[in-house]
């Protein structure tokens, strides 16, 4: 839902909102570790032909933000919001990449994304109050309630500095209750031939409220 950028080299995370659906709610977040996020072999024949790419991942971010109001432990329905974010471990502010989903979402189906143009994703102020640009691409795909967020990060090479050709999801897990795990493998294509094809599957999840008001500990369940 938000992408953690350090503003000035402080190494203090600077969240960004990255979804349109909800606001972010001020709970603290579960912070997975990097065993969270596998790089996938591309064998032949798979569909993820191309130069094989690296991305490091320092941390996973994973969260729920909940559709219904007024309930310290909001029950689960299927509007519910899922954001998974993982954050590379380059020079900050790092590579990131989001994905944002409903449970509906069908599993083990290949979601093509429709791609935004290449350009600026994410600005923020330097220490000495320089505005900087990150540079990236996203999409927001109404019908699937599915959101895809790229960012390069302050050095475009960390990964790979040309815009995406195509961005491939799969599903393979969502959560339906406390202690469910989720896993979505992301295939992507740059348009010099490099691939980036890693797996997500964060075991845990913090619950937001998004827009709601956050209710008080003694709200009834």
């Amino acid at each position: 839902m938000a992408a953690s950028q350090d503003r000035g080299g402080t190494g203090k995370p600077l969240r960004i909102s990255l979804i349109f659906w909800v606001l972010l709610g001020p709970l603290p977040s579960v912070v997975a570790g990097c065993g969270d996020v596998a790089p996938v072999a591309s064998p032949p024949g798979s569909g993820d032909l191309g130069r094989p790419l690296a991305f490091s991942v320092e941390e996973v971010d994973f969260r729920r933000f909940a559709a219904v109001c007024g309930r310290a432990e909001p029950p689960f329905v299927d509007e519910d919001l899922y954001s998974i974010d993982i954050f590379g471990r380059g020079k900050p502010p790092a590579p990131s990449i989001t994905v944002g989903f409903q449970r509906t979402i069908p599993l083990d189906e290949d979601f093509i994304v429709p791609l935004a143009e290449f350009g600026v994703v994410q600005s923020y102020s330097d220490a000495a109050g320089n505005i900087v640009d990150l540079y990236g691409q996203n999409t927001y795909i109404n019908d699937r309630h599915l959101n895809f967020n790229w960012v390069q990060g302050l050095d475009p090479n960390e990964v790979d500095a040309t815009p995406l050709t195509n961005v491939t999801l799969r599903f393979l897990a969502t959560p339906a209750k406390n202690g469910d795990a989720a896993a979505v493998r992301i295939s992507m294509l740059f348009a010099d031939g490099g691939r980036l094809v890693l797996t997500a599957q964060p075991k845990t999840f913090t619950t937001d409220w998004g827009s709601c008001p956050i209710p008080s500990p003694t709200a009834a369940h």
